[in-house]
């Protein structure tokens, strides 16, 4: 069974919220974490294996990996969303192309100005 019908079936562990697969974008983030040695599980332990894909849950708040094409589905062994994504400011698009308002570091949105429409013409 391939990942993407997997995750079909699967759910979060802890909160039964549904998960998605992480974008490349995403996945590169997490990798580029890992291979920078900053990035630890939530049972504390450093995590140090590259992800060949990886598991997002419905919030944004964790992500679980997947090691060697199998979801690691332990809660302690998922790591954080913000750990992965916030230096980058990245946030995951509809589409999984656009990107949505960038969010302060209180969690608010900034204004949106992805549809502030056309510039106005220069004299």
């Amino acid at each position: 069974m391939q990942l993407e019908q997997l995750v079909e079936l699967l759910c979060c562990p802890e909160t039964r919220q549904d998960l998605r697969l992480a974008d490349p974008a995403e996945l590169e983030c997490l990798n580029q974490a890992i291979r920078d040695g900053r990035l630890a599980s939530l049972d504390g332990e450093k995590v140090e294996t590259p992800a060949t894909g990886a598991l997002v849950r419905a919030d944004n708040e964790v992500i679980y990996l997947v090691q060697n094409n199998i979801p690691v589905m332990l809660g302690v062994k998922a790591v954080r969303y913000a750990e992965v994504m916030d230096e980058s400011r990245y946030q995951p698009g509809e589409e999984g192309g656009d990107l949505p308002p960038v969010r302060d570091l209180a969690g608010q949105t900034t204004a949106d100005t992805t549809d502030a429409g056309p510039l106005p013409e220069t004299p």
